[in-house]
């Protein structure tokens, strides 16, 4: 009996036929012999073989001719079911992006602009006011608030010429203090007893003053911390509102999927410009949390 072994490796189609052996014994010593066959029993066989095996390998060289001429995907997908009809040609089925440029939505949208500015301008309004303070230290409470407050109207351009003469005068008033105290420092203990009770009053205001800037820097660090709070709840507010117009834009273009450009090296369609317009149209301010 023919034993047929068919072997697909690395691509190459072997075919092994093996015909047994009888094994037998002569002098000690193991042959094998195989049995004669005449001519026609030797083609008949051949022919027989010769069908079997085309019957066998002609599946299996359609495949491996399909993969030679097609991608690797092309022949993992030959036993996929036929695709479903995706439309006509030309149709894009692929997905539509957007971009949109943060730079560009805060230029034509500036809500937040204001509330910002506000809050840098008072970080800088209140640290002003405490060295402005910490210079008024031999100032009696009522003197520095009333300096601090005239002060402020220099500042915002609004003081009247009498409002800087006074404010002059207690900046005066204090730099005389300063002087006299300095002085007596200096003396040390040939202080007179009127020198003493002049110093003793003049740490005391200066010791009070330091504490009340103390307070006022506290009372500072809340207000601010308070306003960067807003800050960033609007910060929140304006974040729902621009993905609300990018969605509304978005669905008006038919995008599936929008992205910054810091996140995108290249493609994709700018629509921060329609972005602004939506948000001009629809969120001319923020509201308050």
């Amino acid at each position: 009996m023919t034993v047929r072994i068919l072997l697909l490796w690395g691509g190459t189609i072997c075919l092994l036929v093996a015909v047994p052996a009888m094994w037998a014994t002569s002098s000690g010593a193991t042959q094998a012999t195989v049995p004669s066959a005449s001519g026609g029993d030797e083609a008949q066989q051949h022919h027989e073989l010769k069908s079997e095996t085309a019957g066998i390998l002609a599946p299996v060289r359609e495949r491996l001719l399909v993969a030679q001429e097609t991608p690797a995907e092309t022949a993992e997908a030959a036993d996929a079911p036929p695709a479903e009809d995706v439309g006509e040609p030309g149709a894009e089925t692929g997905l539509r992006v957007g971009v949109v440029d943060f730079d560009v939505v805060r230029e034509g949208w500036p809500v937040l602009a204001g509330r910002q500015q506000e809050l840098r301008q008072m970080e800088l309004l209140r640290s002003l006011e405490l060295k402005y303070c910490q210079g008024l230290l031999l100032l009696t409470e009522d003197e520095a608030e009333e300096a601090v407050s005239l002060w402020r109207k220099v500042q915002f351009r609004t003081a009247a010429e009498q409002e800087k003469r006074s404010l002059q005068d207690l900046e005066d008033k204090n730099r005389e203090r300063e002087q006299e105290f300095q002085g007596l420092v200096q003396k040390g203990e040939a202080l007179t007893d009127t020198e003493k009770e002049r110093f003793g009053f003049l740490k005391a205001v200066r010791n009070e003053r330091l504490n009340q800037i103390e307070q006022l820097r506290d009372a500072y660090d809340q207000e601010l911390a308070g306003m960067q709070r807003q800050l960033q709840a609007d910060d929140r507010i304006a974040g729902s509102e621009l993905r609300k117009a990018a969605q509304r834009v978005a669905e008006r273009r038919g995008l599936d999927l929008v992205l910054t450009t810091d996140a995108t090296l290249f493609g994709g369609l700018d629509i921060s410009e329609e972005i602004v317009q939506d948000l001009q149209q629809n969120v001319p301010e923020l509201p308050r949390e």
